[in-house]
């Protein structure tokens, strides 16, 4: 199993947030496409952090848990547990896009995002603001006994 954690406030950007430009081309204006300022911050943050690393081969599990620090308007009541879930903006699946993203470029346990079987994401207020994520390989069978018919 693969374990990181990127100290700091996860960036509130997302992969989905790129600009548009309509470009006139043969007579027709097509969009062009371009990562803004802010998205290629939060993306050079994660890989700076993020090591190169060897991917497994077959099926992964992924665990993104983002943590933002403490709102300034939180009690104290909450504070003493350590952490509390959040349900504001970002969307936890937008977010966590853009740390696949990053991982798969740097080969942090996965070659490409579609390889993932297994995909758990958090998002919560807390005393360790961060990044964590983990990565592992799923076993051949893992499968076979785990059913939501039932």
């Amino acid at each position: 199993m693969l374990k990181l954690f990127i100290p700091g406030a996860p960036p509130t950007v997302t992969a989905q947030m790129k600009g548009v430009r309509c470009v006139p081309t043969n007579g027709a204006t097509l969009p062009m496409f371009y990562k803004k300022k802010a998205l290629k911050l939060a993306e050079n943050h994660y890989l700076s952090s993020i090591p190169r690393g060897n991917p497994y081969k077959g099926p992964v599990g992924v665990r993104i848990e983002f943590q933002w620090p403490w709102r300034k308007s939180e009690p104290k009541k909450n504070r003493a547990r350590g952490f509390k879930p959040k349900y504001t903006k970002p969307d936890a699946d937008n977010s966590t896009k853009l740390v696949l993203d990053c991982l798969t470029k740097q080969q942090f346990g996965i070659s490409d995002d579609a390889q993932i079987a297994e995909l758990t994401a958090l998002k919560t207020w807390g005393d360790d603001p961060g990044t964590f994520i983990q990565v592992w390989a799923l076993e051949d069978g893992l499968w076979q006994d785990r059913s939501c018919a039932e």
